[in-house]
């Protein structure tokens, strides 16, 4: 069994897949996930199979495994009648 060790440099798991993301201070991305611009703050980490698009994740949060989440933009020019 080896022992990870966080620093500043974030740790990212080889299967993951980051993309025009920024990844704060003594982070961590787990394996098979997924980062589309997301910001993940000092000591945060998103663990196994999660997907994270277009947000901002705090300082000292924790995902869990295949949890999604996903900042949506609302339909323009759509509008809901009752």
């Amino acid at each position: 069994m080896s022992i990870k060790t966080l620093s500043t440099v974030p740790l990212i798991h080889p299967t993951a897949e980051v993309r025009d993301s920024r990844l704060g201070a003594y982070t961590e991305v787990g394996a098979r996930t997924r980062l589309l611009e997301v910001a993940l703050g000092d000591y945060s980490y998103i663990v196994n199979d999660s997907e994270a698009a277009y947000t901002t994740v705090g300082k000292f949060c924790s995902i869990a495994a295949m949890a999604r989440i996903k900042a949506t933009i609302p339909w323009a020019g759509r509008r809901s009648r009752t």
